[in-house]
């Protein structure tokens, strides 16, 4: 366990550290194409984490071993609070996630995620911030069940989470945080430490095309801090203003198996994902300029 620990935190350091290496490269680069007339991320109050296992997200997933996810969440802001130099962001975030064993033309739920959360988002420059009170449940499909005499658990959680990111020279934004769960059932451990890294190197920007790597480890108390590590490569396709639409992208995961109801046990999968930046047209109900 010691050397997953210690090779997660590697490629983790790589991907923050590789910028440096081409950091000639993409000078010149950067002086012969113009920016994007929009740089997206750059107005994004909080820019959920990439790679996280545990971020709810719109996503298809398919794993090799005859397993599809699928996500959905429609994150939409409340309050905006627009400064010259700082923003506040209050808004909710429901989501669900569902997996499916797949045999053939029969597709069995196995597990299905609830959840509704409350974040406020804070950036200042290169520092952004989101805190986020949340709540989760999780419920096994009843089919499932069945066929494998597998009955399920209560499994509930309300939690806050806590994450500081930075924004790094290079395109790199490095995050981290802890989550402390309030109320669970069952009752195990409330803790959990975040880190994660994201690049999107310049040189390797066609247009609408930005090629990226993230890097997401996680430990937990609830299984004696052991990790759960995931490394997504991909492509993210833009508007021509550079909002993100869309990701395509390979996942690589080894960790707890993330939906709740199975949260004792391990895997370790490498699929593809097709991930969808459902935005609202309205960017905020209610939004002040200070």
């Amino acid at each position: 366990m010691r050397r997953l620990r210690l090779s997660g935190l590697a490629i983790l350091v790589i991907v923050a550290l590789m910028p440096g290496l081409h950091a000639q490269t993409d000078e010149k680069a950067s002086e012969k194409s113009p920016e994007p007339a929009d740089e997206e991320e750059t107005k994004e109050v909080f820019r959920a984490p990439l790679a996280s296992a545990s971020e709810p997200a719109s996503v298809f997933r398919f794993s090799g071993n005859a397993q599809i996810d699928f996500g959905l969440t429609l994150p939409f802001a409340l309050y905006t609070a627009e400064g010259k130099s700082s923003t506040w962001q209050v808004g909710v975030q429901p989501g669900i996630m569902s997996r499916f064993d797949v045999n053939g033309r029969q597709w069995l739920l196995k597990s299905a995620d609830f959840w509704i959360g409350l974040p406020v988002a804070y950036r200042h420059g290169k520092w952004s911030a989101r805190v986020e009170f949340y709540h989760l449940s999780s419920h096994r499909g009843g089919d499932f069940e069945k066929q494998y005499s597998s009955p399920g658990l209560v499994y509930g959680r309300e939690a806050v989470q806590a994450l500081v990111a930075y924004d790094a020279p290079g395109n790199v934004r490095i995050y981290l945080g802890p989550t402390v769960v309030v109320h669970t059932v069952p009752d195990v451990g409330r803790t959990s430490f975040q880190f994660g890294s994201e690049w999107f190197p310049k040189v390797l920007q066609r247009g609408r095309f930005r090629f990226y790597v993230a890097g997401d480890l996680e430990t937990r108390q609830e299984v004696d801090w052991k990790v759960n590590f995931s490394l997504q490569p991909g492509i993210q396709i833009t508007t021509p203003k550079g909002r993100p639409i869309m990701r395509l992208a390979g996942w690589f995961y080894t960790g707890q198996v993330p939906f709740g109801n199975f949260y004792r046990e391990r895997e370790k999968v490498g699929g593809f994902q097709i991930i969808l930046d459902l935005k609202p047209s309205i960017k905020s109900v209610f939004t002040r300029k200070r």
